[in-house]
């Protein structure tokens, strides 16, 4: 049966009604019906609903066809890695998203946008940063070697971090800022599936000379705070980095394309002290962290990098 927002409301209120005077039973019925009445009023079990319409936000073209008007701003292959993660292959663009991207790529490339809930306001930024890097991308250097887990280097007293194997350059492309780390943690879930997600690195490596986008996730919860000297320290972490493993390994295929859970073979940056050595390509953070890595730029030398 498919309802009305009203009539799904009446719905849900009912149901609770009903619930309420079968869980507590009354043999009188004169209190049974009083009792009903005063629990269908307005304000004892549920408030009246607020329903805002809002009508639909208009459409533009698909991704891939802009790849192909204007090749001079969009790199080819775009479209190709965003549809790991998102159905630009289905369904075509909202106007302000291609708007967004087209803007980002002008001589005017600094942006605001306001729309409304649910219309893609993170692919209007998500791709533009795409864009740029893959743009930039096709001068990398071919990587030497294959990736290796970060450790801990006792005769030099060194981090030797995940990514010794690349020639490319280290360094911050993107800052995505939030206030909270909730919402770090959804967008951290958005790059996963596009970035981390399936045959995206496959993809990637195939396209970008054997490398990977990296992204990262530094705030409070991001292991681990300290020195990697410390090997009490360096052992939480393995068992951190153990669990995620493990977690993996258990988890069903249908969720594991969802984006909540780290992938372990991923560009995902899952430690501080790789990040602090060499910084991911997309780094997303809060207030709070971006403030302490600027006032702690010794031990927290991840901005440093973006200066070479």
């Amino acid at each position: 049966m498919q309802l009305t927002p009203s009539g799904a409301f009446e719905h849900i209120k009912e149901s609770v009604v009903q619930y309420l005077e079968t869980a507590y039973r009354i043999s009188d019925p004169c209190v049974v019906s009083e009792r009903g009445d005063i629990l269908r009023r307005t304000g004892v079990v549920a408030q009246e609903p607020f329903i805002e319409a809002t009508p639909a936000f208009p459409t533009s073209r698909k991704l891939a066809d802009l790849e192909r008007s204007y090749p001079e701003f969009l790199p080819v292959g775009l479209s190709e890695l965003v549809q790991h993660g998102v159905p630009v292959d289905r369904f075509n663009l909202y106007t302000h998203q291609e708007e967004a991207l087209l803007a980002a790529n002008s001589s005017k490339p600094s942006l605001l946008v306001a729309t409304g809930t649910g219309s893609g306001k993170t692919e209007a930024f998500i791709l533009p940063i795409l864009a740029d890097i893959l743009r930039e991308a096709k001068n990398w250097a071919p990587v030497q070697g294959k990736p290796e887990r970060g450790v801990y280097d006792e005769a030099n007293n060194i981090w030797l971090h995940s990514r010794r194997h690349e020639r490319r350059p280290a360094a911050l492309r993107a800052i995505i800022l939030y206030p909270m780390n909730a919402l770090v943690n959804d967008q951290l879930s958005r790059l996963r599936r596009i970035l981390a997600n399936g045959a995206s690195p496959d993809w990637q490596r195939r396209n970008l000379n054997g490398n990977v986008i990296h992204f990262g996730m530094y705030t409070s919860l991001t292991p681990r705070a300290g020195s990697y000297q410390d090997k009490w320290r360096r052992d939480k972490v393995n068992e951190y980095l153990q669990k995620i493993q493990l977690d993996w390994d258990h988890l069903r295929d249908d969720l594991k394309i969802k984006g909540f859970w780290p992938r372990p073979d991923s560009p995902e940056m899952l430690i501080r002290w790789d990040m602090q050595a060499a910084p991911p390509d997309i780094l997303v953070t809060n207030y709070s962290m971006l403030e302490y890595m600027l006032v702690r730029p010794i031990e927290n030398n991840i901005f440093e990098k973006t200066k070479q």
